[in-house]
């Protein structure tokens, strides 16, 4: 059937064949690329933004912890209340951050929001304990107020920091797959594309054999009947002409 159409047709065929491949690349490309851009802005939108606000709060509390430290320091807060004054309104403000964080935390977090509520828990039930430490060490009593960081703030101190940390690792671990699966998208498209501009060659190479084939063959009976004219074989068939 191919062999009897005409040129023309072959070639509308042939282009055809190659324009329809084409847009199916592009058609491709474009979906992939949406999907991996897609990815790219959850991943922004959600692990991301998780991970830097997180940190964010984890930053705080260890600055928050470190002021106590330095009322801790304070041997003289009897006689020199406003540097710890001063100690204390900076432990507020880094909390008051803290607190901020979790505002997109909890509009961006994909886990189980009881991680961030044991976090923020864990931090809200922090606050008596630092207030009773400065208090001791306000009124002068810097060895309970020692004995009472040891005790009670140290432990609870690192049951905020394993509260913040299954956040942390919730954050990372989910960036990471968002960046194998656009890992993954990006591969399949590669390969996918590759093949469709190899059928595409494959196709334009085959066109353009049968396109030149069609052309040369004419051409050549056409050549061998002028010759046969020419030697004066007048009884050679004659030739059709007709485009195919």
């Amino acid at each position: 059937m191919f062999r009897n159409m005409k040129l023309s047709s072959k070639l509308t065929l042939g282009f055809g064949i190659v324009l329809v491949i084409s847009a199916a690349v592009i058609l491709v490309g474009t979906t992939y690329m949406n999907q991996i851009a897609a990815a790219t802005k959850g991943m922004f939108d959600h692990p991301y933004t998780v991970h830097t606000e997180i940190l964010r709060v984890q930053r705080n509390i260890i600055d928050m912890d470190r002021e106590l430290g330095y009322i801790l320091m304070e041997t003289d807060a009897v006689m020199n209340p406003s540097a710890l004054l001063a100690h204390a309104e900076e432990i507020d403000r880094l909390e008051a951050e803290a607190f901020e964080a979790f505002e997109p935390l909890y509009d961006r977090f994909l886990g189980d929001r009881a991680l961030l509520d044991a976090a923020l828990a864990a931090i809200e039930d922090w606050k008596p304990i630092r207030d009773e430490i400065i208090r001791l060490q306000r009124s002068g009593l810097t060895i309970q107020a020692a004995n009472m960081d040891e005790e009670v703030n140290g432990p609870h101190m690192e049951l905020i920091e394993e509260h913040i940390q299954e956040v942390v690792d919730f954050a990372r671990n989910s960036a990471s797959n968002f960046n194998e699966e656009a890992q993954r998208d990006a591969g399949f498209a590669r390969s996918l594309i590759l093949a469709l501009f190899a059928v595409m060659a494959a196709v334009g190479i085959l066109v353009a054999v049968v396109i030149t084939r069609g052309i040369t063959g004419p051409v050549s009976r056409l050549l061998s009947f002028t010759q046969e004219i020419a030697g004066g074989n007048l009884a050679v068939a004659a030739v059709d002409y007709q485009s195919r």
